[in-house]
């Protein structure tokens, strides 16, 4: 009798790895859209906790966001939750409403995330402490997601088309703590595999799954100028592209390039975490701005690769109450030529706050400062 299908077999090895760490009697949330990508995830973790002969039997929820953006999208969710408790999963459902601010995207993302974080504490899936397991995190992970390759493949060129670094190129972690989050951890278990494989999944495992036009290049939303959405334009335009002017699959290339960055960057991060640390301590004796709420000295911080002292420069920023994501390009290599540069007093104005170079030393003041 012939085994399942070998895309089945790989999805339900990547679900069991993501499940080791997990204690057996502690229940999991899945983020359940009820598209391709997250009902593979549903129905392979459904076989691998409830349905597997030697399976080790654990609680599996499930949250389906309504974000209430079209007419039928809250019959489309209450199929969803159909589906999903036909597999046996404890599933639900919750409409959000959507701010404004981030972009449509953006908002819809944080709202989406702020449900499903707030689901987790409310079935206390959330984490206050831990020993660091194997997943990268201090606690294991409460919450699956189901990005998938093709998800990273697109996050990837959104970055690079911002010319914001490797940060911004290295794509979504696969394990972490939910945006807006602190005690939600989540893992991603099918980054590395393509949305086409998803969909070969389900259809090997008879699961019917929902289209999302909101996804299509003529959804209901767009951009401020009126075009398609940058992700639905990379999605459905820039990738075809690129893979008939390579001939080849780009997909799997983009991923592993944002798996490698990320590997670099978490490296010269740590680099950079231990140098702010050093030179922090080695200024705080002699202080020159009693009222800077941080004060590095330049000397000690050019000696170091500028891809080093960038990352100090957004770790500093961020340890003085800054989000690194408010830093561009023209801010972080204004401050780099004021560590190199010789003159002192002089300074530049960051989000929220002053960076002044005075007695060779670069203090971080409040913007009401001078």
């Amino acid at each position: 009798m012939a085994g399942p299908h070998r895309l089945v077999s790989l999805t339900r090895q990547k679900i069991a790895a993501a499940l080791a760490d997990i204690p057996a009697d502690e229940p999991i949330l899945l983020a359940v859209s009820g598209g391709a990508d997250s009902m593979a995830l549903a129905a392979t973790t459904a076989f691998e906790c409830l349905h597997k002969k030697d399976a080790r039997r654990r609680q599996v929820l499930s949250l389906t966001v309504d974000h209430a953006i079209r007419p039928e999208s809250a019959h489309e969710a209450a199929v969803v939750v159909e589906r999903l408790r036909k597999l046996g999963i404890g599933a639900f459902s919750t409409r959000v409403e959507i701010g404004s601010g981030a972009g449509p995207e953006g908002d819809a993302r944080e709202a989406r995330y702020q449900a499903i974080a707030d689901f987790a504490r409310a079935h206390g899936l959330h984490r206050s402490n831990g020993s660091r397991h194997s997943n990268g995190l201090d606690m294991p992970a409460t919450v699956l997601l189901g990005h998938n390759a093709n998800d990273q493949a697109e996050t990837v060129l959104l970055g690079l088309s911002r010319g914001a670094g490797t940060r911004s190129m290295a794509g979504m972690p696969q394990a972490g703590m939910l945006p807006t989050s602190t005690d939600v951890p989540f893992i991603r278990p099918f980054l590395t595999v393509s949305a086409a494989d998803l969909r070969t999944v389900c259809h090997e495992l008879g699961i019917d799954y929902v289209n999302d036009p909101t996804n299509e290049l003529e959804g209901p939303w767009t951009a401020a100028d009126g075009s398609p959405l940058r992700r639905s334009a990379v999605r459905h335009q820039v990738i075809p592209a690129l893979q008939q002017a390579f001939g080849r699959d780009v997909v799997g290339a983009l991923e592993r390039t944002g798996r490698m960055l990320r590997d670099d960057d978490e490296a010269l991060t740590a680099i950079a975490t231990k140098v702010l640390s050093q030179i922090r301590s080695e200024v705080d004796s002699h202080m020159s701005r009693p009222d800077a709420m941080l004060v590095l000295p330049c000397e000690q911080l050019k000696q170091h690769p500028r891809a080093v002292r960038t990352r100090v420069v957004r770790l500093a920023y961020s340890a003085c109450g800054g989000s690194g994501g408010d830093l561009v390009f023209w801010h972080i290599d204004a401050i780099d030529k004021l560590i190199i540069g010789r003159d002192n007093k002089v300074g530049i104005d960051l989000p929220g706050m002053r960076v002044w170079r005075e007695h060779n030393t670069l203090a971080f003041l409040s913007a009401l400062r001078n």
